[in-house]
């Protein structure tokens, strides 16, 4: 006989369903959460006793401690103070410090300056009797020099995933370096300032009326070369404009 009544014969379905429902709910709230918390300041540096420091892209930081001789004057001339101890101290993105090493190549130098940073490595500019520029790995205990060339071969431009754009011969020239201060591929001719595209990943350079691209892997390739100025559209996507008078041509590198 039927009574008109309804009658549940999956109640476990129901409080499965009740459960993925709260479960969903509780992710849902979750991934609000995260979203709130992620914007905000993950530490802070005091970086007032420093001479000098570095970000890197993941906002690691590199700093310099230098202290240095007294000057001196003799004969009327000024001496330049030296260096008699140079320690690199590195940060992690929430100011928590990872390495404290002294670098001993400084000493009896007049002047350090960081050139580029990336986590635990480093590129360093050190002025003396000849200025040379060191490219160092950062260790938990000491520092390992990887190369060093001099100044007048080397004139850092920007970074290029590990390696090193540099111009030469008053910048007429630019040759790519490794992080051992070796040089890769054959280097080329530029006609104009070199400037960094796609983190380092190509750049290009213009003389007013040409503008060339070049992409950089194990050298340079250049990819683009025509009549105009370079203007900048969607550099993620490689896409750019070279203006030529009211000519605008839209070019992929």
């Amino acid at each position: 006989m039927h009574t008109g009544k309804i009658i549940n014969n999956n109640p476990g379905g129901t409080k499965m369903k009740i459960v993925k429902k709260f479960l969903i709910a509780i992710v849902i709230f979750m991934g609000m959460t995260t979203a709130v918390n992620a914007a905000g300041v993950y530490g802070t540096l005091n970086l007032a006793g420093y001479d000098d420091y570095r970000h890197d892209l993941k906002g690691n930081t590199l700093a310099l401690l230098i202290e240095e001789s007294s000057s001196a004057i003799m004969i009327g001339e000024n001496i330049p103070s030296t260096i008699s101890s140079c320690t690199l101290v590195t940060f992690d993105k929430k100011a928590s410090e990872k390495i404290r090493v002294s670098f001993d190549e400084a000493i009896g130098d007049n002047k350090v300056e960081i050139i580029c940073f990336d986590k635990t490595w480093a590129l360093l500019r050190v002025e003396g009797v000849s200025t040379m520029f060191y490219s160092v790995k950062l260790g938990k205990k000491d520092v390992s020099v990887l190369g060093s060339v001099l100044d007048a071969e080397f004139r850092f431009r920007f970074m290029s995933g590990k390696d090193l754009v540099s111009v030469l011969n008053t910048d007429n020239k630019c040759q790519l370096f490794n992080q051992k201060m070796e040089k890769i591929g054959s280097s080329v001719d530029l006609i104009g300032k070199a400037f960094s595209l796609n983190d380092g990943k190509y750049f290009y350079c213009g003389d007013g009326t040409t503008t060339k691209i070049y992409k950089v892997k194990k050298g340079f390739e250049e990819v683009i070369s025509e009549t105009g100025d370079y203007k900048a559209i969607n550099q993620p996507k490689r896409i750019c404009c070279i203006r030529d008078g009211d000519n605008h041509k839209i070019c992929k590198y």
